[in-house]
């Protein structure tokens, strides 16, 4: 399960959000609409967060987890993490996870050390075509060579 948060300061933003704060139903609802799995235990605190704008505000803030179901899936707003979770498809999940450059906290180094070791394959690759089939012979000290 995803750990997810919804804050005031962007729910207020809804159409249908009443001030001070909706009857239990609408707010149910809106949480839902939102990514929020009601489902799931959640709470409301108060503390000073992000909200989905980036802006740092200190109000209150749904905390609870995220809706994994079809639906909310092909909305567009949901995480990767939702995915992975509610996929049977084991070679999706690895694919999402290799994809993911969170799930390896050291995948740009990995990945430069790759790059790096096929690019020095490539060359001599293409030392080896240049120079002809016998280029990985070795010459011996002493070894014959005509003068001209």
């Amino acid at each position: 399960m995803n750990h997810y948060n919804l804050s005031y300061s962007d729910l207020r933003l809804l159409d249908d959000w009443k001030e001070p704060q909706p009857d239990v139903t609408t707010l149910a609802r809106l949480l839902f609409e939102n990514g929020l799995d009601i489902t799931k235990p959640y709470e409301i605190t108060r503390r000073v967060h992000r909200n989905l704008r980036d802006d740092i505000v200190d109000d209150y803030r749904v905390e609870g987890y995220e809706r994994v179901d079809t639906r909310w899936r092909h909305s567009g707003a949901a995480s990767l993490s939702s995915y992975l979770y509610s996929t049977e498809d084991l070679f999706l999940k690895e694919d999402m996870r290799k994809m993911s450059r969170r799930s390896d906290e050291h995948y740009a180094e990995k990945a430069l050390a790759e790059a790096k070791e096929e690019r020095q394959i490539a060359i001599r690759s293409v030392e080896a075509r240049r120079n002809g089939p016998y280029s990985g012979i070795i010459t011996l000290v002493g070894d014959y060579k005509e003068e001209d």
